[in-house]
């Protein structure tokens, strides 16, 4: 869960969760360095790897019922011919 807000009537609870990817970071060479030998620096993930999703998900405190929200909003588009979810900001699951 990476944020939480609480309506201010106090009867809903908006939660922000985030799926992290399993991108490995890059190995990049560092060629001047004290030990006089190639090191490696971490650096981010390369372009076009798997990212991360983040969700919202809705509590309603006094019924202690919850939902995910979803991008049913936006509609369909075609993809290769079948109907798939639009993207909204990244891909909303």
């Amino acid at each position: 869960m990476t944020q939480l807000t609480l309506h201010p009537s106090g009867t809903w609870v908006f939660l922000s969760v985030a799926d992290r990817s399993d991108a490995r970071n890059t190995l990049v060479p560092n060629y001047v360095t004290e030990s006089g030998y190639t090191e490696d620096i971490s650096s981010r993930p390369k372009a076009g790897d798997v990212q991360g999703h983040q969700r919202l998900a809705v509590l309603n405190l006094k019924t202690r019922r919850s939902a995910w929200a979803d991008a049913s909003f936006a509609g369909t588009t075609k993809v290769q011919g079948k109907d798939e979810p639009r993207d909204v900001a990244g891909r909303c699951r």
